[in-house]
């Protein structure tokens, strides 16, 4: 929990002090980046808790084959092709 509250601080110190691309409250922000980061780990230490090792490289595919494309949902529907386009 510790790691996620001083984690979140420091992303947000930079991300809204330094390279002015947060808006809004620091507070708010540094919850919320310091919440994603303790549920990524929380999924990692589970994963590693429940089959070992292997958990550790289970948690980062997920994370990155589930957590990206769920990024994805906030963009407007102009930032989307058209079917068949690719």
């Amino acid at each position: 929990m510790a790691y996620g509250v001083i984690a979140g601080a420091g992303l947000a110190g930079i991300l809204q002090g330094w390279f002015h691309t947060l808006q809004g409250s620091f507070w708010t922000n540094a919850g919320a980046i310091g919440l994603g980061i303790v549920a990524t780990a929380a999924i990692i230490v589970g994963l590693n808790a429940l089959i070992g090792r292997a958990g550790i490289a289970v948690g980062a595919v997920i994370t990155l084959f589930v957590g990206n494309p769920l990024s994805s949902l906030t963009q407007p529907k102009e930032f989307f092709l058209v079917h068949g386009a690719v």
